[in-house]
């Protein structure tokens, strides 16, 4: 079981990435993907249902039933929160989910 951990706002090269193993053609200053620790995280795509604007469709059926455009800013300067890139562009949302640890031994003997 996983553990949201929040939303993040990820340039084209990372949604194409994780969409389909494929970064975009040049531009790109950094590695897709390169500030997350997938050893520890997941990723999914979009917004959790709660997440969408109050009147979106999705959100008050709490599953997909139109196109909408919650999950996607047309244009921003901030940093891509999947890579660190500067380069302003669309940023698509992705979900970070944090994976529980498991422990083989238990790291304090019970008395």
């Amino acid at each position: 079981m996983s553990i949201i951990w929040g939303d993040m706002w990820v340039c084209q090269c990372c949604a194409l990435e994780h969409a389909n193993g494929e970064c975009c053609d040049g531009g790109h200053d950094v590695a897709p993907w390169a500030n997350v620790d997938f050893a520890r995280f997941s990723v999914t795509a979009g917004l959790l249902w709660e997440e969408h604007h109050e009147e979106c469709g999705n959100r008050l059926a709490e599953r997909w039933v139109e196109e909408c455009d919650c999950d996607t800013r047309e244009f921003s300067w901030s940093s891509c929160d999947g890579c660190g890139s500067t380069l302003g562009g669309t940023r698509h949302a992705h979900t970070l989910w944090r994976e529980r640890q498991r422990f083989p031994k238990r790291a304090v003997p019970l008395p």
